[in-house]
């Protein structure tokens, strides 16, 4: 991994072949976020973010031959104080309950085989081609589209995926290690996971689309075991003025446990957003309505984002889980992009 991203670092900074200038066709993004989760009866938890977003065009004196997105991140962790007797609670992402991490959201060239664009190769730590959430960017925002651990299982993993628009539709195919931010992908078993997963779907730019999605692999999760993901989804995205109306229903097996436990999955999603005229505040509402086998479980989620001044944006979100003990998950978020 290490030579991988050394790479992808030299050739962002250095490789371009019509400028003299190593900084030509380069936009940079400095992301600062503080995030307090609240999770049922557990205390809260703070979450924050320093890092940095970096793209770059290489290019010859007459076609582009590649684009580099680079999106290193220091994540940190600090559990509240104990006021509800509970114990400390431990994200996924993170070894300890107060701790820090390196993460990688998209870290990854892709380069262009075909200058119309109907073909390309992306090499690197790539977001999961899968459901709603794929063309829609969701990275550090408040705004969720129901892919956690136990339902696609990672957003982002390392690996290499062909990709392309054609006729007002695009597509991409990746085979993925299986192993979400980290490189290393042997579980305690020795095995070795793996994750092949595909979409194809209408312009994300249309006022109407929709996508078919399909994934298989097998996982590892932080805890170092494999399980089993199958799951194919159709969405769906019809945008009227300030309004948007998505939707999607997915069907699988493999459901957060081991490989030998298979679970039947159904999900449906949906939600109804607005957008201001400046598109400086937001508001969400969305439902989830997930069957296990015979067990269903129902989620409400609500949320608002607001920019109060020019690259600020302050938001927040509400989730009520329906369930055999109903439960409130808060989160409340500060970012700064500048």
């Amino acid at each position: 991994m290490r030579i991988l991203i050394a790479t992808l670092l030299w050739t962002f900074v250095f490789c371009d072949y019509s400028h003299s200038n190593p900084f030509s066709n380069f936009r940079h993004t400095l992301d600062l976020s503080v995030r307090t989760v609240k999770t049922g009866d557990n205390d809260p938890m703070q979450l924050d973010f320093v890092g940095l977003d970096l793209h770059r065009v290489i290019s010859t004196s007459s076609e582009d031959r590649a684009t580099l997105t680079l999106q290193p991140y220091v994540a940190f962790v600090r559990n509240g104080p104990s006021v509800w007797d509970s114990p400390p609670q431990k994200h996924p992402m993170f070894d300890g309950s107060n701790d820090w991490s390196m993460q990688w959201r998209n870290f990854n060239a892709n380069l262009k085989i075909l200058q119309d664009g109907s073909l390309n190769l992306r090499l690197g730590h790539i977001e999961v081609p899968f459901g709603i959430e794929y063309p829609i960017d969701t990275n550090g925002r408040a705004l969720d589209y129901a892919h956690g651990a136990n339902f696609v299982g990672i957003k982002a993993d390392w690996g290499v995926s062909l990709n392309g628009i054609k006729h007002g539709y695009e597509y991409e195919v990746a085979l993925l290690r299986g192993s979400g931010n980290g490189y290393a992908s042997e579980s305690v078993d020795r095995e070795t996971p793996y994750f092949i997963s595909g979409r194809l779907g209408t312009s994300r730019n249309a006022d109407f689309g929709f996508g078919l999605s399909a994934l298989r692999g097998n996982l590892l999760t932080p805890s170092r075991e494999i399980v089993e993901r199958s799951r194919i989804a159709l969405d769906s995205q019809y945008y009227y003025r300030n309004l948007g109306f998505l939707g999607e229903i997915s069907v699988g097996r493999g459901y957060g446990g081991p490989l030998s436990d298979q679970v039947d999955f159904l999900q449906l999603f949906s939600e109804l957003h607005w957008k201001s005229p400046k598109e400086t505040s937001q508001v969400w509402l969305q439902f989830v309505n997930r069957t296990l086998d015979s067990e269903a479980s129902r989620e409400i989620r609500t949320g608002v984002a607001w920019v109060p001044m020019h690259k600020v944006t302050l938001s927040s979100s509400l989730t009520r889980k329906f369930k055999t003990k109903p439960e409130n998950n808060i989160l409340v978020q500060l970012r700064y992009r500048y």
